[in-house]
């Protein structure tokens, strides 16, 4: 699954993943980044399906965001997840 979000300018950034009862199960992103356009990708292949939630903390904004993790299997007992892509609005 894939994040993406944009910087007005140079920031200080971390991204992580919490499940619904609110304990952090992933940290995808601790750095500084250039403005600009970003995606990070989220290897979600050992967490179950549900509802996660995200959040983006760059500088002094924190946005937080849901989204619905969908595991399944296919014909061959093959894990598949569902992918998409979570866009989070230009931080301002």
């Amino acid at each position: 699954m894939t994040i993406e979000f944009s910087l007005p300018k140079t920031s200080e950034v971390a991204l992580k993943i919490f499940n619904i009862l609110g304990e952090e199960v992933a940290t995808l992103l601790s750095a500084s980044l250039l403005s600009g356009s970003h995606a990070v990708e989220w290897d979600a292949s050992r967490f179950a399906s549900g509802v996660y939630l995200y959040r983006l903390k760059a500088g002094d904004y924190i946005e937080t965001r849901k989204m619905v993790l969908m595991v399944y299997f296919d014909d061959n007992c093959s894990l598949i997840l569902k992918n998409g892509c979570l866009k989070i609005p230009p931080v301002k």
